[in-house]
Parts: C-alpha cells; structure tokens; sequence
C-alpha cells in the first residue's frame, strides 16, 4: 500500500438518451432548460428517457448459435441491435449536469435518445464482473466513460459522493492554470510561501516556484505542494471557476479533499479537455505532466498500447478513517478521446487498485460501441 496522496518526491439542459443495462432504476430529477439557460444550445435536443433493455436481474451471456430451422417461438434471445450512426455532437458540461442516473449500468447519447448504444454480450458482462469486484467486498464505486466526439457514453452511480483525495489535484491545476497562469496573474516563476508545518519547512524551506509546486503536486501526487498551491492561490478566484462550471462551488472549495460525485468529477475533467486542446500558453504543460503521473490506475489497466495517450490523476487513501482508491483522466486512442472518471470508496490497497485497473479496462474494451457507424 502507498502512503496516501504521495510523498514530497513524489465535467440548455443537456438532454439524454439513457438505455438501461441492468438492474432496477427510478429516474432521478433532472434540471430545467431554466437551470442552465446559455449555457449550451438547446437546437435540436430532446427530452431525457429511459428505456430498460434486459433483465434487470441477470448477467448479459453470450447468445448460443440457434438451429437453422428454429422458429421464432423457438428463439428466445433478441437479436444483436442492428449499428445506427451516431451523430457528432459533442457533449457539454449542461449535458453531464442535466443526466439522469437511473441506476445500475446503464449507456447515454447526449444527442438524441434513439441513439444510445446497446451493449450486450462480452462487453457488458467484463463491466458489470469487474464493478462487482468492489461490492463483494462492500465497497461502492461509480464510474463514467464517454466518447468525447459524440457526447455517448456508458455509466453507473454518478450521484454518490465519494471522498475526492489526490483526484481533486488535477481540477486545481487547471484552474491556476488557465485562470491565473495564462490570465497573467501569477508566473510560473512566482515564489508561494510555506506557512505551515510541512516537509518543506523541516527541510529549510520558506517558499518555493508555483511550476515546481504544480509539477510535484501532479507527477508525483504531493500532498505538501498541493496545500501550498491551495493556501496561496484558491481565493484568487476557484470558488468562482467552480461556480461558473454549474457546480456547488461552496462545497467544493470549502475543503482542499472535498466528497464529489462522478458527475461533478467528469464536469471537471471536461473542462479540463477544453483547456487542453485550445491555444492556451501553458495547456501543452499541464497536459505533458498529466500524461506522466507516477500512478494510474488507468494506465496499469489498459497497458502501454502503441497509440494510446492517457492523461489522468488518481487518488488513494485508506487511513484515518478515510477509504477511496480513485481515477479519473482522459484516454485518446486512434484519434478519438474518451472521458473516464472512476470514484470509490474502497481502502488503498492491492486489491482496490486492480479493481480500479480492471474497471477501466472493461470501459475501455466497450468503446466500439461508443464510436459512430460509417
């Protein structure tokens, strides 16, 4: 087990198709056109709904090959959902605040609600084994991964709030760097100082360069360099950048390792996307050291494939009364990225960092059905 958090070394109304793939579900509310008035454009959208499509009780299998001269009585498996085009539309943040979680696993098209995806089969079954990893042990998780280019994704507990710990670090970066770097309020040259008990002050030090804070706090997931940043920078304007995103900035900001949901931590991570594909100074920076953090469980997931690009921040602890072993992060793959976040409340551990790594490889195994159709 790694110490928690690392060493000093070391994301209108969006309007959603949701297809149920298991388990019962009771549609959550869902905000108004008024809620997030433009915010995004509402040409051309639908209302949200949800249509169940197998059983709720029971693990998807593989179909088995029929008799040629079976009748239809004969055939009780549905047949494999013929592929549609998906349109291109990509998702905004009113989109990930506006969808309805109507439990269990369940797939989204933020566009238009004829063309959420099915997953069936293989697919479905190495999701749903893999999260039941986390519960047979008691543990919660809730996970969110979407095809950034078309707004279609798959999803399961995005309302329950779980224990942020080092996930929260990537958010703050970018905001201090797309707000305060870029804006040219703070260099990256500038000098924080150290006003508290840490490891910098045992070690001498009274202050350090915002880009060495940031570089710690990302690559290496410090804890010290992280309360720096926050001390020195969050009232400069995060609870406002919080706000402007549609999210309960007095919570959020309020503490330095805030309980958030996957719905709040996928705004997050979108808005992170945005700044890192624009034309900003320093979003080749950011994106460079999320590219190479010390831990992903991601990465350990889906393997170091020749293509793949992931740019993520984990988060683990299981001390103190505190328990969650977390990662969200962003996955580009044959031209196309993908949002994943994945939230638990499972202890640090060998066990919860697989389970972690496992999850995101079954998301990642299902993209196929994520992609549009010629």
């Amino acid at each position: 087990m790694r110490p928690a958090g690392g060493t000093i070394a070391t994301f209108a109304a969006a309007i959603v198709a949701v297809v149920v793939l298991g388990f019962a579900f009771g549609a959550s509310p869902t905000p108004t056109v008024d809620d997030y008035a433009g915010k995004t454009s509402l040409a051309e959208r639908s209302l949200p709904q949800t249509t169940r499509l197998v059983d709720p009780t029971a693990v998807v299998t593989e179909t088995e090959e029929t008799d040629e001269t079976a009748t239809p009585d004969d055939a009780d498996a549905a047949p494999e959902p013929t592929p549609i085009s998906i349109p291109g539309i990509p998702p905004t943040i009113a989109d990930l605040l506006a969808l309805p979680d109507p439990g269990g696993v369940f797939a989204f098209c933020c566009a238009d609600p004829a063309r959420a995806p099915m997953l069936t089969g293989e697919a479905l079954n190495a999701i749903i084994e893999a999260q039941s990893a986390f519960t047979a042990a008691g543990d919660s998780v809730g996970f969110l991964f979407m095809n950034l280019a078309n707004g279609v994704g798959v999803a399961s507990n995005i309302n329950e709030q779980f224990y942020s710990a080092s996930t929260m670090k990537a958010p703050f970066a970018t905001f201090v760097c797309s707000v305060l770097i870029d804006g040219g309020r703070v260099t990256v040259d500038d000098s924080l100082a150290i006003s508290y008990a840490s490891e910098y002050l045992e070690s001498g030090l009274d202050s350090l360069r915002v880009e060495t804070l940031l570089e710690d706090a990302i690559l290496y997931s410090d804890n010290d360099s992280y309360r720096v940043l926050r001390a020195n920078l969050e009232s400069l304007g995060f609870s406002p950048w919080l706000a402007s995103l549609g999210l309960d900035a007095d919570r959020l900001a309020w503490y330095w390792y805030p309980r958030y949901d996957v719905r709040e931590a996928a705004v997050l991570w979108l808005a992170t996307y945005d700044y890192l594909r624009s034309e900003a100074p320093h979003a080749p920076w950011l994106g460079s050291l999320l590219g190479n953090t010390e831990v992903s469980f991601i990465r350990d997931g889906i393997g170091a494939e020749p293509g793949i690009v992931i740019q993520n921040k984990a988060g683990w602890i299981g001390e103190d009364g505190l328990a969650a072993t977390s990662d969200n992060g962003l996955l580009t793959s044959d031209g196309t990225t993908y949002l994943l976040c994945i939230l638990s409340d499972a202890p640090d551990g060998e066990r919860s960092e697989h389970a972690v790594a496992t999850l995101a490889r079954a998301l990642f195994d299902a993209r196929a059905a994520l992609n549009p159709t010629p």
